[in-house]
């Protein structure tokens, strides 16, 4: 497949929006003057119309940093090809090399692994001069690609890289330099290269990533709480990754283990301990130099609760040293205890604290693991995410549909009033109810590349409203948590749905009076959030 990449320009888009007919492009066009500082022409001719209009494309790979309503209705304007829009947030400053470089070579590593066989195009019109430069040394860093130009709006040529630049830019040399770039990046962000896998880039899944980022490489236990399905396996898998253990990810999932069985799951066992006994060592022994994650911490049984507390004491202030006691008589000759170096992290959706309240579960082991915690957002109150987890998810299923089918990817994509569907819903299930819903939809699509709202097959949210009205009273309960909690969910989707993404917008859209809102927000029912946390 031929696959043209290009940034998409205010040139670009100002040309599109004007010859739209989508019912939406005033509101496009408003959000694109106020999020520019200057305005085009309306009449004039984008260079990637030029392009398009002159050459054919299986594909259009449209990088930008636009609102979410100019990205519909852009590609809504856009007839002669399929059209792939990859917002990039990461690019901040389109002339900071440091952001540019990775951001695209991100983009064409994607389309490898769709298309190994792929046939590179880079457009090199729009954009800074710092993105035409990274587009050159990419199509001669082993992303060998033809470059396409527009000149005056109407001569078009193509071009193939500069014969010497290939000789005078040692590949290895450029992916040093890309992973010094990259390395530079994680350091200014606090975040190692384990928290890729965290799929997302609103200020409320960056904050987490943050936090978690500065555990990361500690020895210390860390709790990750939150709402099932909110991907709290993912973000354990990245504080190991993002350390410098060298050892195994071990993850456990509590909710499972039999209880009279448990111990014996997380500590080994000596052979005749109990009927069917064996010799075998634990799945503490096997994270020795690695991380134990504990998924459904809170459903550990009383016994093996007991047990985990003797066993995470430390020895000589060392935080990971874990003494393991096996389940049975060890043999005459076996000492019987055995010392492991394991980092533990532990996640729950479990109220802990109403648990040891209650007597269910053990104060002393709580504090024992808590040193820190990170809480974990609901898929709701993350904006777009939804939108950027949708596509991944749709790439996963379509890659993994193709190798079971042996054929090629078909690359779905969503239309835009799928797009409109997915940020309306409540995501009750979180991340897990996403990707189950995006699985259903690319087979209910089937050969038909684009996703329309009748393929999600979204479920009312019959749970999102009875969970806030039919929360129990008494011990744990807050009626100004209920309230912050009502209050942060409708601003936070009325400033994902906004077009303009300003303060009079959200107003609006809330039914507040003009001004009112940053009131609301200082206030103890605003939830405790900022407008600048959006």
């Amino acid at each position: 497949m031929k696959h043209l990449f290009s940034w998409l320009g205010t040139a670009d888009a100002q040309s599109l929006l004007a010859k739209s007919k989508h019912p939406r492009a005033k509101e496009a066009m408003a959000a694109l003057w106020g999020c520019r500082n200057r305005r085009h022409d309306p009449q004039e001719r984008g260079p990637l119309e030029a392009l398009l209009g002159s050459e054919s494309f299986d594909r259009v790979a449209l990088l930008h940093d636009l609102p979410a309503v100019v990205e519909d209705v852009c590609v809504s304007a856009l007839e002669s090809a399929e059209i792939d829009c990859i917002n990039v947030p990461i690019i901040k400053n389109p002339a900071d090399v440091d952001q540019v470089f990775p951001a695209f070579r991100s983009a064409l590593d994607d389309t490898r692994v769709s298309d190994p066989e792929a046939e590179l195009h880079f457009f090199l019109t729009p954009g800074t001069p710092t993105m035409h430069a990274a587009w050159v040394v990419l199509s001669v860093s082993g992303y060998s690609a033809s470059l396409w130009q527009v000149y005056d709006g109407n001569e078009i040529k193509r071009r193939q890289p500069p014969s010497g630049l290939a000789g005078e830019l040692d590949k290895a040399a450029v992916v040093i330099q890309y992973e010094r770039a990259q390395k530079i990046l994680e350091s200014t962000t606090g975040l190692g290269a384990g928290f890729a896998r965290v799929i997302g880039s609103s200020k409320e899944i960056a904050r987490t990533k943050e936090a978690a980022a500065e555990f990361a490489d500690l020895p210390y236990p860390v709790l990750l709480r939150g709402e099932t399905g909110t991907g709290k396996e993912v973000f354990a898998s990245a504080i190991h990754h993002a350390s410098s253990r060298v050892g195994k990810f071990v993850e456990v999932n509590c909710a499972t283990l039999d209880p009279n069985l448990a111990s014996a799951e997380l500590f080994g066992s000596w052979k005749g301990a109990f009927t069917g006994a064996m010799d075998r060592e634990g799945r503490i022994a096997e994270a020795h130099q690695g991380t134990l994650f504990l998924d459904e911490f809170g459903d550990l049984p009383a016994a093996t609760q007991a047990q985990l507390l003797r066993s995470l004491g430390g020895v000589d202030g060392d935080a990971t040293a874990v003494a393991v006691r096996r389940v049975g008589n060890a043999p005459t000759a076996k000492p019987p205890v055995a010392m492991f170096d394991v980092r533990v992290v532990l996640a729950t959706n479990r109220d802990l604290e109403a648990m040891m309240a209650a007597g269910d579960f053990r104060e002393d082991l709580y504090f024992r693991v808590n040193q820190f915690e990170v809480d974990l957002p609901p898929l709701r109150s993350r904006g777009d995410d939804v939108i950027e987890l949708a596509r991944h998810f749709i790439a996963l299923v379509d890659s993994e549909l193709a190798k079971h089918r042996k054929c090629d990817p078909i690359g779905h994509k969503l239309s835009p009033k799928a797009i409109h569907a997915l940020r309306g819903h409540g995501w009750r299930g979180n991340v897990r109810e996403l990707r189950q819903v995006v699985c259903r939809a690319v087979i209910a699509a089937g050969d038909n590349t684009t996703i329309r709202p009748e393929h999600l097959s979204l479920k009312q949210d019959l749970g999102g409203p009875a969970s806030i009205l039919g929360r129990p009273l008494g011990a744990g309960f807050s009626l100004e948590e209920v309230q912050a909690e009502v209050a942060r969910h409708y601003i936070m989707r009325a400033k994902a749905e906004s077009q303009s993404r300003t303060k009079a917008e959200v107003e609006r859209l809330l039914g507040l009076p003009r001004g009112k809102l940053m009131r609301h927000l200082s206030s103890r029912h605003g939830g405790g959030i900022r407008w600048e946390d959006f």
